[in-house]
């Protein structure tokens, strides 16, 4: 792209990102605002530091678009999100502030200002040096994959836990029904008890809950507690609640270790199926392998445990699950694939015969590799046959556009000696 174009392509991200940023941002919204001096900051504040990052790329994108660089990009990252974080301090209502918003928005700033010559690279990498980057980007891949497969394997929180049941808390709805018993792991449960660390320390990384609810007809609009158990350090072992008409359930993950979300699973139409109050057994399991959700009284719901779940971590809410968004499964194996694909077809121009086909299966065949690997590392469910179709969907369309991207040029044969020709 030429220098005036490209400056004003530039400009005109970082303009239409203020906007943005400013609308997101800016307006007041109906909670209690919690400002702090914290880094990572609430039972979330993981997801909320890597959305904040991402948030922030497009401003260090548009300056190093613009020709100003990286040291623009910091100073205003830096600037942009100090005025943010005052406004909302002292002005805007609902809102929080705290140091981990400011370094989080900074290092965005940061990191899409390092993003431009970096991608400007990887976009003429051809033939050898395509296969090259290929190679260290197919690793941190195959790194990533494990890495998913074993943040969202269950585990059990690192301090005490106390019991809590159902009552009307800040955000949540009340519980139409009655909550008669409860019990974690074959342990009875009452509202303020601290928990044995044995019951919520399960050897087998088990976390069963079994509530008796009497259950009243009617949904709620937003989540409602049936029991949970938690303590003052928002760690959470488990929450067990009501949605709607349904029953959720999470618990705690390594991913939450981090502060990042952990996978909510739906069980539909769970409560209000009679005009009287029905008293109900509600179950819920997670284990290594899967979360497993059912009332007494009719068919439940099991959700596997496998990478393809990871796009629920850095969700900024909670979207429960059922079996019913594989699709959306199969596209984070396809994401996961598609960067070193798309090298690996680029690394094939140039070349004939086994050396093109190597350099196009090689590196994504590592990644393909690990995605396999992971779960029987981690534990976990292995990889589905929707998400193996988005990893070689992945694939596939990374080869082909990175072929089809390059110049004419560049797709011609050059001759070179076949190194793997015996």
């Amino acid at each position: 792209m030429e220098g005036p174009r490209r400056r004003r392509l530039g400009a005109l991200v970082v303009l239409v990102w203020l906007g943005v940023v400013a609308n997101l941002t800016l307006r007041p919204i109906d909670q209690v605002s919690t400002s702090a001096p914290c880094l990572i900051c609430g039972q979330f504040g993981g997801v909320d530091f890597i959305l904040n990052v991402l948030m922030f790329l497009p401003v260090g994108v548009g300056l190093g678009l613009a020709g100003a660089g990286w040291r623009a990009a910091v100073a205003a990252g830096f600037l942009v999100s100090g005025v943010i974080e005052a406004l909302q301090w002292q002005i805007i209502p609902g809102r929080d502030a705290s140091l981990g918003d400011l370094l989080s928005n900074t290092t965005g700033a940061i990191a899409g200002g390092v993003l431009v010559p970096g991608a400007a690279a990887l976009w003429r990498a051809r033939d050898r040096s395509a296969f090259r980057m290929a190679i260290p980007v197919a690793a941190l891949s195959s790194v990533l994959a494990i890495t998913l497969a074993f943040l969202l394997a269950p585990a059990p929180p690192a301090g005490p836990q106390v019991a809590q049941w159902a009552a009307p808390r800040p955000g949540f709805d009340s519980l139409p029904g009655v909550l008669r018993q409860a019990a974690l792991n074959g342990h009875s449960l009452r509202g303020g008890d601290t928990l044995p660390l044995p019951v919520v320390r399960h050897p087998e990384a088990l976390t069963a809950v079994v509530a008796v609810v009497d259950a009243h007809r009617g949904s709620t609009r937003r989540k409602a507690f049936v029991v949970a158990a938690a303590n003052s350090s928002e760690e959470e072992a488990f929450f067990l609640g009501q949605w709607g008409d349904a029953l959720v359930f999470r618990a705690s993950q390594y991913a939450s270790r981090l502060r990042l979300r952990p996978v909510m699973v739906r069980l539909k139409q769970a409560f209000g199926t009679s005009q009287t109050p029905a008293t109900v057994t509600l179950e819920a399991r997670a284990d290594r392998r899967s979360i497993t959700l059912a009332r007494g009284d009719g068919p439940g719901v099991s959700v596997p445990r496998t990478i393809g779940l990871a796009w629920t971590l850095l969700l900024p809410w909670d979207v429960p699950v059922d079996g019913s968004l594989g699709f959306l499964n199969a596209m984070c194996l396809a994401v996961i694939v598609l960067p070193t694909a798309f090298l690996s077809g680029r690394a094939s121009l140039g070349s004939v015969g086994r050396t093109a086909t190597a350099r196009a299966i090689g590196p994504v065949a590592l990644v393909t590799l690990a995605i396999g690997l992971a779960p029987f590392l981690s534990g976990g469910a292995a990889t589905s046959v929707l998400e193996w179709f988005g990893a070689g969907l992945g694939g596939a369309f990374g080869i082909v556009a990175g072929r089809l991207t390059s110049p004419r040029a560049d797709l011609l044969p050059i001759a070179e000696p076949d190194r793997f020709r015996a």
